[in-house]
Formats: C-alpha cells, sequence, structure tokens
C-alpha cells in the first residue's frame, strides 16, 4: 500500500511542477499569435490556443516536422512539441499573415531549459 501512496504522490508532484501545464501559452486572436514568438528548448511543447471567433488551422513545414491540425475550432488548444534545435514557423492555413517564430535550442544551452 505504501508503493501505491508514493506512486501517487510522485504522479500529483509531476502534474503540480510540469504536466500540460508546463507548455508555453501562444494565443490566437484577431488573425494574429499572441506572442509572434517564442524560444523554447528541444522536448518542449507550445499551447495554442484559438481565442478567436473564427476557425484556424495550425501548419508547420520544416524538415525536422511536417504539421497539419486540421480545422482548429474556437476553444481548441493545439499543442506542439518540438524534438529538434532549429527555426520553426509556424502559420494559420486559412489566413496566411498569421506566423509564429519559434526558435528551439538545445537543452541546457545559455537560451534553452
Amino acid at each position: 500500500m505504501t508503493r501505491i501512496w508514493g506512486a501517487l504522490a510522485a504522479v500529483v508532484l509531476l502534474a503540480a511542477c510540469g504536466g500540460e501545464d508546463a507548455a508555453v501559452q501562444v494565443s490566437q486572436k484577431n488573425k494574429s499569435f499572441n506572442p509572434n514568438q517564442v524560444k523554447i528548448a528541444v522536448g518542449e511543447t507550445i499551447a495554442l490556443s484559438n481565442d478567436d471567433k473564427r476557425t484556424h488551422n495550425i501548419r508547420v513545414f520544416h524538415p525536422e516536422m511536417n504539421f497539419n491540425s486540421g480545422s482548429q475550432d474556437p476553444g481548441e488548444v493545439v499543442r506542439l512539441t518540438f524534438d529538434a534545435p532549429g527555426t520553426y514557423y509556424v502559420t494559420c492555413g486559412i489566413h496566411p499573415q498569421m506566423e509564429l517564430k519559434v526558435t528551439v535550442t538545445e537543452k541546457g544551452s545559455p537560451s534553452g531549459s
């Protein structure tokens, strides 16, 4: 029984220290990303919230990542995890003027976490 409580405590601690809330938050509203550029380390996640009244479509075209979210309705969140360093451009397939620059650094580098 003690092992079960220990494992449960570890899960609760992980959730409190990171989990889904650890993602970098980016809002989509008025046909723009806010902020429009972020810097993260390899393995980190960005949560893109559609805080708009219109549908969006998250896309990333990069040698290390090819992603298309399909329709992202108002209120939905798309989560992207970046597994390789580089500069990525996240766009909206519906509103091409929307662009988010994501700089991904190696873990432990001065500009990474």
